[in-house]
This record gives C-alpha cells, structure tokens and sequence, in this order.
C-alpha cells in the first residue's frame, strides 16, 4: 500500500522526535538554573573572568544567566559551565574552600541534566511537587522492583530508573535515595507484599508504593504483579515493564511486536526475605555535597545521585507559575 502524501518521512519523524526531546530538556533546564541561581554560595562565580592563560575563560554565572533562552541543548550549557569550573578552580587555586563552591555548581549542574535526561517527567513532577512527586505516574512508567543494596540485609521497594549492564539504577521509596543495584539483588514486585506491625521507615514506603500503584491503575488501568520472585532481567527491562503495566503500551503496536520478540524473563529466588533496610545504608538526597555516606562496616555504599537536588536553599516551598517564555519556573519562598 502506498504510503499517504501526507505521511511524514521516518527520517523527518526521528528528527522531529529528536528536536522535541531537547526543547524539552532546555526547558526543564531552565526549572533547574532558577533554584541554582538563586543559591549565594555560587555568587562568588558570577563575574566573567579572561586571561593570557587560554583556560581561564568563562562568561561566569551572570553570562549563562543571560544567555539560558539561547541554548539549544544541555550539552551547550554544560560546555559554559565546564568552562566556569575551570576557568575559577585555576583562580582559586590555593583556596580549598572556593574550590569546593566550583566543585559543588558542576556537580549540581551535571546531576540535574543527567536527571532530566533519565526521566523528564520525574524532574518536572519533583520541581512543582516535591512533597508528593513520586507517587505521580510517568508518561513511561517506571518497573517497580524490590531492591536490595550490597552489605545491606533486606530488600526494599524502588523504582527502576535506568540499566546499565548489570547494574541498575534505583529510586527506593520512602526516603527517596538512589543507589546503583546489581541486576540480580533487584526482584520484580510481587502480589504478596510483606508489612511491619510496628509503625517503621519501611510501612512508609509501602504506603508511598501503594499510592504510586493506586495511581499506575487509575491512568493505565490493572497492573500485573508477579505470583513468585522473579529477577529483574536487565537485557529484558522493556518486556517486563509491558508484563507489569500492559495498559501503558497497548496502544503502540510497535512497542507489542518489539515484546513479543524478545526472551522471557528470568525466575530467581534469591533466599532472602523482603523486609526493612535502615535508611542510614542509603544515600540521602538532602545532603548537598551528595558525598558517599561510609559506614562503618558497609563498603562504599550508594553512588551519586542523577536526579534533583534538594538542599537548605530549595526545601521551602515550590511554586509553579507560567513566564512570559511559556515554561514553568522554579519560585521559592
């Protein structure tokens, strides 16, 4: 069959898809420059700073500032930032404490893109809703798994936010850490979900997980829970999702044929019940440096975070109000 002379070319579709992603990502960009700017800590990068020596130049915070409605992409804004992170870690040079503040900006900044990058929806859902952007559900949701971290007796609930190898990205509810995971400590979510009698940080989660489900049911429809243990499998994410949560990808046929090509998943039963892991073994994400918490006895537990930043400067509320750039900005109390 012909195809209709007013179908857009697939290599049209893919830029168009393509263009629409980054104007996305710049605009979130934008939620995460307003809460960054407004931080004093980094006035002290606000001047443009040049010299004989090449790699001392940058426009300073003032200079991005300026130029946030010209980027393209977040890769452009990451080039300035590296810049002002070189250029004022070689003037600051022999001050530990400013070097720390530049340290500090390029962490904020790269987490935040990668962030966005990961799930733009989460990022913009947590920037107008802190308090109850998880329970939200995404435009592609997320697996929901029960994680367990090395060194760490018990397996938690979490969402799965991204796979890289065998390692797996993980959002735990509750306290809302992120840790990176080994594919085979992560189970799929169960029907048979074990409770605490006692009040604890874990019956938190579980409640916080139920409402995350109670909305998954409410825009996509029944979700399918695993009857046993099954682990996540990391080369099979996308066929698990579509067994988990069938009604977010019904109706794409590419996504269904894209299913039914691929492996069924792998059943584990890893011995160890699900129950509460203290929340001292994760990272928290009120901790501006973000630094790997080490206890005494845990390893290097945790990686660094990839998504918002919360800190003394943005835990007062966050509002939501339409610019003139028709965008949603980050205002703080």
């Amino acid at each position: 069959m012909a195809r209709p002379t007013n179908a857009m070319p697939i290599d049209q579709v893919d830029s168009s898809e393509s263009s629409a992603s980054q104007s996305n990502e710049v605009r979130l960009l934008k939620h995460s420059w307003a809460r960054t700017i407004k931080m004093k800590k980094f006035s002290i990068l606000k001047d443009q700073l040049t010299s004989t020596n090449p790699m001392i130049n940058t426009i300073g915070l003032h200079g991005i500032t300026r130029k946030i409605d010209s980027y393209t992409n977040c890769d452009e804004f990451l080039a300035d930032i590296d810049a002002l992170v070189r250029s004022y870690s070689l003037k600051f040079s022999a001050q530990p404490d400013a070097k720390g503040v530049v340290a500090a900006l390029a962490e904020l900044c790269h987490r935040d893109v990668r962030s966005i990058r990961t799930c733009s929806d989460c990022f913009e859902y947590w920037a107008n809703d802190s308090q109850n952007y998880f329970t939200k559900v995404c435009t592609k949701p997320h697996l929901i798994v029960y994680a367990k971290v090395d060194g760490c007796r018990k397996f938690w609930p979490a969402k799965v936010m991204s796979v890289n190898g065998n390692m797996v990205n993980v959002e735990f509810f509750g306290d809302h850490t992120q840790d990176d995971v080994r594919a085979e400590k992560c189970v799929l979510y169960t029907r048979h979900t074990l409770r605490r009698k006692n009040a604890s940080p874990f019956n938190d989660a579980i409640l916080e997980l139920d409402g995350h489900i109670k909305n998954i049911e409410e825009k996509f429809g029944p979700m399918c829970r695993a009857s046993s243990k099954i682990t996540l499998d990391p080369k099979n994410v996308e066929k698990q999702l579509m067994t988990m949560i069938p009604g977010a990808f019904k109706r794409s046929p590419d996504v269904e044929r894209a299913a039914s090509n691929e492996a069924q998943p792998n059943v584990d039963e890893p011995g160890e019940s699900l129950g509460n892991v203290p929340t001292s073994n994760r990272l928290p994400l009120n901790d501006e440096s973000n630094g790997i918490r080490m206890q005494s006895g845990q390893g290097g537990l945790g990686q660094k975070r990839s998504a918002p930043l919360r800190n003394e400067e943005t835990a007062s509320a966050v509002k939501k109000a339409t610019t003139a750039h028709g965008y949603v900005a980050l205002t703080a109390n």
